[in-house]
Order: structure tokens, then sequence, then C-alpha cells
């Protein structure tokens, strides 16, 4: 049996993965904004029949991000365990839900490191708005976000990757059932060829509300399969 050391990505949707495979180069930084409590002023109603079929454990999502407007990113935890992030548009003016749920703990253990701070971020398809993500003026790049957990007490990561670094707050979205976990959406500027994906992550780090860095992860490199 061939056994990979990550095997999250080869999980998502295709469409996903059609996302992953856009762009590769230079990013800019674009935080997401900040934490919100959890459903504060916020209707929930476009992502109604996914919330029946994945209800999160608190009974509400908590809003991840609010860029670009007029879309929401919301995750929430389910009672088996899994994080469920969803973006949608209000008013939707043709676009649809952006829905996937992933297992906690197969993310954040996936190194093989039990009570490990950070998941490896993924790139999920986001939102997409003209003049805002794409489109943009000056025949700017493109925006691509990229979707990540963590554990603990942490306030703000910065992911490095191709050499530049983006920030995002954190999002407490609930518990794993022992420990905080939360949740972070970060921006970056994607170049017209190429291509990008997790190994091209340099590094990430953790700090808490005072600003103390409280963890750090090197890059992601692909184990060599191993034959069993």
């Amino acid at each position: 049996m061939i056994v990979g050391r990550r095997r999250r990505v080869g999980q998502v949707a295709a469409g996903v993965l059609a996302v992953v495979c856009i762009a590769a180069g230079v990013f800019l930084v674009r935080a997401s904004t900040p934490a919100v409590a959890p459903g504060a002023g916020t209707d929930f109603t476009p992502i109604s029949s996914y919330l029946a079929s994945h209800p999160p454990a608190s009974g509400r999502p908590v809003v991840i991000d609010t860029w670009p407007p007029p879309w929401t990113t919301a995750g929430w935890i389910t009672d088996d365990g899994q994080f469920c992030r969803a973006a949608f548009r209000v008013p939707a003016s043709g676009t649809f839900p952006l829905e996937q749920c992933i297992g906690i703990q197969g993310d954040l253990n996936s190194d093989g490191n039990a009570g490990s701070t950070f998941g490896l971020p993924i790139f999920f398809a986001g939102p997409m708005e003209q003049q805002q993500t794409y489109r943009r003026a000056d025949h700017a790049p493109d925006l691509s976000p990229a979707v990540g957990l963590v554990r603990g007490s942490v306030d703000r990561i910065d992911l490095t990757i191709f050499g530049r670094t983006v920030s995002a707050h954190v999002t407490p979205v609930g518990t794993d059932g022992t420990s905080q976990i939360g949740a972070y959406q970060v921006w970056f500027e994607t170049a017209p060829t190429g291509g990008y994906g997790t190994t091209d992550i340099q590094g990430l780090t953790a700090y808490d509300a005072a600003g103390r860095v409280v963890a750090t992860h090197g890059p992601w490199l692909m184990q060599p399969k191993l034959q069993q």
C-alpha cells in the first residue's frame, strides 16, 4: 500500500483543485477582516440547506471574513469533529454558495504531531467579485484565498509563501472537545500563469493577543512515499 504524508489536498472537490492550479508568483498582503461575534447580524439563509445537513455544534456559524463585499465566509464545528466552511454572496446575483467540510483532527494532526498548532492551509474555491478579486484596476493580478485551522489561543497568523508574507486574523470557531479551534482566511495576489500548492508554503507563525509568538511551522515538504 502506498501511503502519502498528507492526503487532504487530494480529498477536495475537482472545482477546488482547479483553483489550486491557477497561479504562482507575486503575492500581496491582504489580511482578513477582524473576528466577528458568532453569527452577529448575519443572515445564513443562503447556506441553510448545508447547515441542516452539517449542523454546527454551537447552533450557529461564526463569521471568518467579510471580504470581498458583499461576500461572507463563515465557519463552524460539527458534533462529529468536522470543520465546515461556507462562502456566500448577498444578493446572490447569479452566484452560489461555496461549501466544504474537513476533519479537524485529520487536518491538525496530519503531520503526525498530536496537538499541533497548525493545520495545512488549503486553497479552497473562493468568492469571485469583479474589480475586487478579478479584472482589477490597472491589470492587477487576481486575488485568491487560503483557509486554515489553528489550535489554542492564537489571535493572528503570518503565512509565508513564495517568499512573501501575508497575515490573517484568527476567529475562534469552537472546540474539538479538548482545546480551542480557530480559523482564518487570507488573500494573496496570483500571477497569470503557473501553479501553486501547499509545498510552496515556506512557513507559518502564530501570535497571541499580546503579539507574542506562540508557535511556528516550517515548510510543508512532501515525504517520500513509503512502500508497504
